[in-house]
């Protein structure tokens, strides 16, 4: 992958969706057929009523976005990849 700034693009979250097949597999079951989608959405801006207190509250978001919110911060996508991940296998965890 080749890019010189954080991936937004949809087609470019291969990684996480691979990490959580993986780990769907490693627990013997299968990840929500949804979270693809949900990873696809990851970089673009999300009407309020689906981002997380965290996000609303700036709390997630670096120094550097936290004034504008940018829905392309890398820290406010790795948390948003991570809850999604976990999410999608939340039963088999349980």
């Amino acid at each position: 992958m080749k890019t010189h700034s954080f991936p937004c693009q949809e087609h470019r979250y291969v990684l996480a969706d691979a990490f959580l097949a993986g780990l769907a597999d490693c627990l013997q079951g299968q990840a929500m057929s949804e979270a693809g989608g949900w990873l696809a959405a990851l970089g673009k801006h999300l009407p309020e009523e689906f981002a997380t207190p965290w996000e609303r509250s700036g709390e997630l978001f670096c120094a550097r976005h936290c004034s504008e919110r940018n829905s392309c911060c890398a820290t406010v996508t790795a948390s948003r990849a991570t809850f999604i991940i976990l999410y999608a296998v939340e039963q088999l965890l349980k």
